[in-house]
Parts: C-alpha cells; sequence; structure tokens
C-alpha cells in the first residue's frame, strides 16, 4: 500500500493503474525469488537436465515479465543482474556436472603410468586390445582394378543416376 501510494503521489500512475503496477513488481519478484531459491538448490549432483530445464522455464518467465516492464519504462537492471548470475550459475554447475560424468569413463594410460583404473568399466578392469592384424592384401590391377569397380558400381546404383566423370578430384 506504501508502494502505491508513493507511487501516485510522485506523479505516477494512480488508483487502477497503480495497483496493475504493483501486482506486477510483486508478480516479478516473487518469480525472481522462487528461481534464486530454484537455482541454489542446483549443484554438481543435482545439475540434472531436468532440474536445469526447470530452471530456466523459470528464467524465461521471469525474463518475459521484466521485458515488460522495461518497456513501459521501469528500471530492471537489478532484476537483469540477477537473472545474469543465476544463468551463469545453471551453465556452470550443468558443465561442471557433465565433466564429472565424462571422468568417470576416462581410461588410464596403462600399467605402471601412475593412473587410477575406473571402477566402472565394463568388465570390472581395463585391458588392452590386442590381436594380430591380417596380412596386407596385394594391388591386383587386372579384372577387379577401378574399371571393373566402375562397372559393379553403375550395375548396382540400378536406377539411380550415376555421377558424372571428374565429379570428385580425389
Amino acid at each position: 500500500f506504501l508502494l502505491i501510494r508513493s507511487t501516485g503521489s510522485e506523479g505516477g500512475p494512480e488508483g487502477e493503474e497503480a495497483m496493475d503496477l504493483f501486482f506486477r513488481l510483486a508478480l516479478l519478484h516473487f518469480e525472481l525469488w522462487l528461481l534464486m531459491r530454484q537455482a541454489a538448490l542446483v549443484n554438481t549432483r543435482t545439475a540434472t537436465p531436468k532440474m536445469v530445464d526447470a530452471c530456466m522455464v523459470m528464467l524465461t518467465s521471469v525474463s518475459k515479465k521484466a521485458a515488460e516492464l522495461s518497456d513501459d519504462g521501469h528500471d530492471v537492471s537489478k532484476v537483469e543482474k540477477c537473472m545474469e548470475v543465476v544463468r551463469s550459475h545453471l551453465l556452470a554447475e550443468q558443465g561442471n556436472r557433465a565433466l564429472a560424468a565424462g571422468q568417470r569413463f576416462q581410461i588410464s594410460k596403462g600399467p605402471g603410468a601412475g593412473d587410477v583404473v575406473p571402477q566402472n568399466s565394463v568388465a570390472g578392469s581395463l585391458r588392452f586390445p590386442g590381436g594380430i592384424l591380417p596380412a596386407a592384401m596385394e594391388d591386383v590391377a587386372a579384372e577387379d582394378g577401378l574399371g571393373a569397380a566402375k562397372l559393379r558400381c553403375n550395375s548396382n546404383l540400378g536406377t539411380l543416376i550415376p555421377l558424372p566423370e571428374g565429379w570428385c578430384n580425389n
């Protein structure tokens, strides 16, 4: 009531217009308080996509209300600063969560390298790949050459129009 009376006495809006302004300001500050309270609960452990999305929806709502008040000539710079802080906090915690999740699956550099083998590897412990590669095949320039490959390619394409010669400069 004091806000309304002081707004009306300074040559600002009066009566119903002042009540509308008061309601819009009160709603903006209430939603901002809810957003900041919710964002304070977000940390690396709780920054799930669902939690961050919920905060971003709340941030969108606050930003729309602040934009409407700004369009009407009201100073919302402090609200904007709070929204920037909240958004950067959400993105930082979301990044920290992604980094922590990625580090759980980091592969060690090998035995004796000083790295700890992650506990959640698929087989319970890491094994480096082993095996023997097959012997290299020799190039055959006769019936299996480039010309034969082009003929097989054209016949396998069926109804597709073959690419013109020189379409690729490789």
